[in-house]
């Protein structure tokens, strides 16, 4: 059973799934379409998306105007980026997520150092401390992709996979982007990138170079700087 809103009354009603498909089809104004339901007990705030446009269409980048219909019925535009030139609503309101993107978590064989880049971003035109990573191209999974960006990227090459992280979003507030990310073992020999748009700095480092980039408030992302912070803070944190 479905507990929901009367967006014109303000009357809450119990419906089950039967009635609350017929009144969807009926376009009934019970506020679950608009985005308020109370679902086993629990208050779920939920706006609606209702329209999607593709305002700009890039070589990587598509921006796109997402319309939704708050609580009280009033319309939100919002402005997303993906990398998908020709996403649907359909895409949106699918469930099952698809990693476009791998980054790594790169330790030395006695897990004494972290692998960290510092990486000329031209987003920000700054250089920023990060993991490595980039997209899985057609036909790899995100350990093979994971592999090609790290030797690409720095000239090392994955030994070891020790954990192989589900799919998130990167960047929820402005893109749908996922990514998969593989925690392992490198080693190697540093080298220059393998691609002339990238300019990387790659290097070991310890919980002691870590906490003096911390303290420096160096540019890092912000995946980067909490995984950083997990690490050498971890033995020492208290409630």
């Amino acid at each position: 059973m479905t507990i929901c809103r009367d967006a014109s009354t303000g009357e809450w009603t119990t419906i089950n799934r039967k009635q609350q498909k017929q009144l969807e089809v009926e376009h009934t104004p019970v506020s679950n379409r608009a985005g308020v339901c109370l679902v086993g007990g629990t208050m779920e705030m939920e706006n609606k998306l209702t329209k999607l446009e593709k305002v700009q269409g890039g070589k990587f980048l598509n921006l796109y105007n997402l319309e939704y219909t708050r609580e009280d019925g009033s319309k939100k535009i919002y402005e997303t980026v993906s990398r998908k030139s020709d996403l649907t609503l359909d895409d949106m309101q699918d469930s099952s997520i698809v990693a476009q993107a791998v980054g790594m978590i790169m330790f030395n064989h006695d897990m004494s150092k972290i692998m960290l880049q510092q990486e000329f971003r031209m987003a920000m035109n700054k250089w920023v401390y990060n993991f490595p990573g980039g997209l899985i191209d057609s036909g790899e999974d995100a350990e093979q992709a994971a592999t090609r960006e790290l030797w690409e990227e720095t000239g090392l090459h994955l030994d070891k996979v020790i954990a192989h992280l589900p799919v998130t979003y990167t960047s929820v507030g402005i893109s749908n982007e996922t990514s998969e990310t593989i925690v392992g073992t490198a080693s190697g020999e540093f080298k220059a990138s393998t691609s002339v748009d990238e300019q990387i700095k790659p290097g070991w480092y310890s919980k002691e170079d870590v906490k003096a980039l911390l303290e420096k408030k160096v540019p890092m992302s912000m995946r980067t700087m909490s995984v950083l912070w997990m690490w050498v803070s971890m033995d020492t944190l208290k409630a």
